[in-house]
């Protein structure tokens, strides 16, 4: 998730999406984009994994970078 995280805020620094955002909050932007492609990765799966497993990996990726 990291690895998105950091691609997406490329992307979103590129694009000029992040513009009017402060920098600071530039990897908060990106981390929701992560959560939006963990999501859909899980769906796509079949839900295999419980959504607090799911809410835990999620917050255990963030909280470790």
């Amino acid at each position: 998730q990291g690895y998105f995280a950091r691609g997406i805020e490329q992307r979103l620094m590129e694009s000029g999406r992040l513009s009017g955002l402060p920098q600071r909050n530039w990897r908060a932007a990106a981390r929701a984009g992560s959560l939006l492609s963990l999501s859909l990765c899980w769906l796509e799966r079949g839900e295999k994994e419980s959504p607090r497993a799911m809410d835990e990996l999620f917050r255990q990726t963030v909280r470790t970078g």
